[in-house]
């Protein structure tokens, strides 16, 4: 009877080390799979990013050219300067890179450089 439960008891180690190997490189596939897919969606979403700096940056350099802007939110833009939402700031224009979707403006005599996304230029 011992030997019985000694052989039982080994089996059920062993079943249980197989489903739990099994179940481990399951889940490792199931992660590779996810993980192939997450980078898809980055890729697409990567390229509809730079696309749509693109449009927003031939909108900025070929629309008229604003005299001010306000902003929509508040900035930080150099670590030190807080600029509060509503704040109206004189507009001098996009930052020289299509891949850029900040602008520069002049706020207390000094250019900063914000997003233009935090501002009401269109």
């Amino acid at each position: 009877m011992k030997s019985f439960v000694s052989t039982l008891a080994a089996i059920l180690v062993a079943a249980g080390l197989i489903f739990g190997l099994k179940a481990i490189i399951e889940q490792r596939e199931r992660t590779k799979q996810a993980y192939e897919a997450l980078a898809v969606d980055n890729a697409k979403a990567d390229a509809w990013i730079a696309a749509s700096k693109r449009d927003r940056w031939e909108r900025m350099t070929r629309a008229p050219k604003p005299e001010f802007v306000t902003l929509i939110g508040s900035a930080t833009p150099d670590g030190q300067t807080i600029l509060e939402k509503g704040t109206k700031l004189q507009f001098v224009g996009p930052v020289d890179a299509a891949s850029s979707d900040d602008i520069i403006v002049i706020y207390d005599g000094k250019k900063l450089r914000i997003p233009a996304w935090i501002t009401d230029l269109e």
